[in-house]
């Protein structure tokens, strides 16, 4: 049988699931729950052909509507003909992630490792010999006094098919005094690297041009190991299951940033060949997986990585699509749930320089927490839930085209941002945390996040057009944000999520403060990283105590600070020593054995006072 998947086409006997045909051929289908069956976030669109009977899964987590337009879960049907199959709002590589990464001005103060000099070797006779090695590294240093050593095999194969007994202009590539790569002629104005950011939901890969500093592009796309689940757990206990798993793991990282790199490498008309240098940073799993070493430590007590110091590996041996001499290095991590996209973004805001004390907060799945006290540094993470990358709740998605992205109520109304100005199909993060502090705000939340009945709500005098949006709903009461095809609703149980994810990140950042000797009115400076935190409103954050009570204006959104960070260490090795030298002497605090961290954690579930207009 042959399923066309999208654009491609399959061939199966039928044993597989759509969703392992998928993962066969490399495309992306949201699996938060690892395909277990209890998210129902990997539906599908059966356009043409028969699948297997529904199953209670589907029946129980796609609603009629979706049911009779043909909707699935890939996770739960297999074919029984040849069919065609539409994936739902996937995902392009061009994500938000991407875009905050633009290219930028040169960046100052260059200290470029890898450097490129064109050199006309010496002719050679019967009378004059001299090894073509020799020739070269007497030209390097004749020319441009540099030592420079050629140790490998590789660059000594390029000299020999290069260098004719004449005279002969080639360009030898140096990095720290090896020579990593010897070129026809005089190549010199092609230096290139790649600097990459590995997040658990998205893949970030930035072009650097490493003469002039200076980003040509930045391309996103979905983490392709994300069809195996939304969270790093998920992940690690999938290549425990069987032999072959963390490899695959591996190979789907690998592929996704050879593909990036190749995209980008062919629209901005470079070799891959020129491409010297990759730096990579990544929470502490995703560093693991990228390296093919066995996470499972980090998923139980007492959470001890493999490795946490910057680690080198040869291009060839990693893989990446890019010179085979080349250096591969992964940043430095901080513990066991505390990576290397966090070293970065410490690099990238200055924390570690910054006089007074100042809070660096990345929110996602993880809570990473980062507290500066006149240069001591503290680290923690928080496991906040999947609910602000979309997953555990009813309509939640990834920032998409079709996600709530903003809410505003009014007395009256509900107004909806809507990315890419579609129709709404199901709501993302920062939605989630505006129509929350919406609905505090207009009193149909309470400070304990019960959502009121529409008579209770009529009771308290809320407008009859907000109160005919409560309703009872299959999964509960809940309130409707946008009638359509699909409603979109937020219900009670999404609530609670959201609840506890802000909980664990406030009742976190207070922890940090007790082990640190200060509060919350000590802040001078409280810096948002990520992408989803750049969409994020402050005073939305605020309202639901995401947030601790503090003047807005203390609040700096800083964008992807991993993706500067990592770039930073590629084109300056004192930014590189200094990072090394600040991972080297962070204080982590554990928050689960820690004593007061739960009595805060529950404390932080009530969302207070609401903010009344």
């Amino acid at each position: 049988m042959k399923i066309c998947l999208e654009d491609l086409k399959i061939e199966t006997d039928g044993r597989e699931t759509i969703l392992d045909l998928a993962r066969r051929c490399g495309t992306a289908i949201p699996a938060d729950c690892s395909g277990n069956g209890l998210c129902g976030k990997c539906k599908i669109q059966v356009t043409d052909g028969q699948l297997t009977p529904l199953t209670d899964t589907e029946r129980k987590l796609l609603s009629a509507e979706e049911l009779e337009e043909g909707y699935r879960l890939a996770c739960c049907v297999r074919a029984l003909s040849d069919a065609s199959i539409r994936v739902p709002g996937k995902q392009e590589k061009e994500d938000r992630k991407g875009r905050l990464m633009q290219p930028q001005k040169n960046v100052k103060e260059l200290q470029v490792s890898v450097k490129k000099y064109p050199v006309m070797l010496e002719a050679v006779s019967l009378i004059h010999q001299k090894p073509d090695r020799q020739r070269l590294t007497d030209a390097l240093y004749t020319q441009y006094h540099c030592e420079a050593v050629l140790k490998r095999v590789e660059p000594i194969r390029s000299l020999a098919m290069l260098a004719g007994n004449g005279e002969t202009l080639v360009t030898a590539v140096v990095k720290d005094g090896e020579i990593l790569a010897v070129e026809d002629g005089d190549t010199s104005m092609q230096c290139y690297g790649i600097a990459v950011d590995i997040g658990t939901t998205s893949v970030v890969v930035m072009l650097w041009d490493l003469n002039e500093g200076r980003m040509l592009q930045a391309k996103a796309m979905l983490n392709p190991q994300s069809t195996y689940g939304a969270d790093v757990i998920s992940r690690i206990h999938f290549c425990g299951e069987s032999e072959g798993n963390l490899q695959k793991m591996q190979s789907l990282i690998v592929g996704g940033i050879n593909e990036l790199t190749r995209d980008m490498a062919s629209e901005q008309r470079v070799d891959p060949e020129r491409i010297y240098l990759c730096a990579i940073d990544g929470n502490t799993t995703m560093s693991h997986l990228f390296l093919g070493v066995n996470p499972k430590r980090i998923a139980r007590a007492p959470f001890i990585p493999a490795f946490q110091k910057e680690n080198h590996i040869f291009a060839a041996d990693a893989g990446i699509c890019m010179c085979r001499t080349g250096e591969v290095f992964v940043l430095p991590n901080l513990a066991g749930h505390v990576g290397s996209d966090i070293t970065a973004g410490i690099l990238a805001v200055g924390l570690d320089q910054m006089d007074g004390i100042c809070v660096m907060i990345d929110v996602g799945t993880n809570g990473e927490i980062v507290l500066a006290q006149g240069g001591v540094l503290y680290v923690c993470s928080t496991a906040a839930g999947p609910a602000f990358e979309g997953a555990a709740i009813l309509h939640g998605m990834r920032a998409a085209s079709g996600a709530i992205e903003g809410v505003m109520i009014t007395d009256t109304d509900v107004k909806l941002e809507v990315i890419g100005g579609t129709e709404a199909v199901g709501i993302c993060g920062s939605g989630l945390i505006d129509a929350v502090s919406e609905l505090l705000s207009a009193g149909i939340v309470d400070w304990k996040g019960k959502l009121l009945t529409a008579d209770k709500a009529r009771e308290k005098g809320i407008a009859d057009t907000l109160c005919r949006r409560l309703r009872r709903g299959e999964k509960g009461n809940e309130f409707v944000l946008f009638y359509g095809e699909k409603d979109i609703t937020l219900t009670q149980k999404d609530i609670r999520e959201v609840q506890m994810a802000k909980a664990a990140i406030h009742a976190g950042l207070e922890t940090m403060l007790l082990e640190a000797g200060c509060s919350v009115a000590d802040i001078d400076g409280f810096y948002v990283a990520g992408a989803f935190g750049s969409y994020i409103k402050k005073e939305s954050a605020l309202t639901i105590g995401l947030f601790p009570e503090m003047d807005p204006e203390k609040i700096t959104f800083v964008g992807n600070a991993a993706g500067d960070g990592v770039s930073l260490a590629l084109l300056t090795e004192n930014s590189r020593e200094r990072m090394n030298e600040f991972a080297g002497r962070v204080r982590h605090v554990e928050l689960s054995v820690d004593k007061n961290f739960q009595d805060l954690y529950l404390r932080a579930m009530n969302f207070g006072k609401n903010r009344r207009r």
